[in-house]
C-alpha cells in the first residue's frame, strides 16, 4: 500500500449510477425522437409545398421545426455528456446537465399550453434533476478544466 492512497475507499454512489442510467434513457429516447423529426422535416419540406400552395408558409414552418428538432437533439446530448461527467465526479457535469436540463423543462413547460402530458414531462424532469443533484451532494465532486 502507498502513502498516497486513502485508508478509507471513496463510497461508490450506486444509486447515482441507477437515476443516471434512466436519464441516459430518457434523453437517449428524445434525442432519437428530435431527429427522426429533424429528418421527417427535411424529407417533407417540399412536398408539404406542392400539396398546400400557400405562398411558402408551410415550407418556413417546417425548416422552423426542423431548426428546433436539432437544437433540442444538441441538448439531450449536452445532457448526456453532462451526466456521465457528474457521475466520474466533476462538477463541471452538474453544471452541464443542470444547464440543459433546464432549458429543456422551460421549453416543455412553453410548449405545454395546459396539456396535461407535457406538464408531467415536465416535472418529471424537474424531479430527475433534484434527485440527481441531491444524490450527487454526497460524492466528492471537484473541478475540472473543462468550462461550463
Amino acid at each position: 500500500m502507498e502513502l498516497d492512497e486513502p485508508l478509507i475507499p471513496k463510497k461508490k454512489n450506486s444509486s447515482l449510477k441507477v437515476v443516471a442510467l434512466l436519464s441516459y434513457l430518457a434523453n437517449g429516447f428524445w434525442a432519437l425522437m428530435f431527429l427522426l423529426l429533424f429528418l421527417g422535416c427535411i424529407i417533407n419540406a417540399g412536398k408539404v409545398e406542392e400539396v398546400v400552395q400557400m405562398d411558402g408558409v408551410f415550407e418556413g414552418l417546417i425548416y422552423v421545426m426542423a431548426g428546433i428538432s436539432i437544437v433540442m437533439v444538441m441538448i439531450s446530448i449536452l445532457c448526456i455528456y453532462g451526466l456521465s461527467e457528474l457521475v466520474k465526479g466533476n462538477k463541471s457535469g452538474a453544471r452541464i446537465y443542470l444547464i440543459c436540463n433546464s432549458i429543456w423543462v422551460l421549453l416543455v413547460f412553453y410548449a405545454s399550453a395546459g396539456s396535461f402530458v407535457y406538464i408531467t414531462l415536465g416535472l418529471v424532469s424537474v424531479i430527475f434533476m433534484l434527485i440527481i443533484m441531491m444524490l450527487s451532494k454526497d460524492n466528492q465532486l471537484e473541478e475540472s478544466n473543462i468550462k461550463a
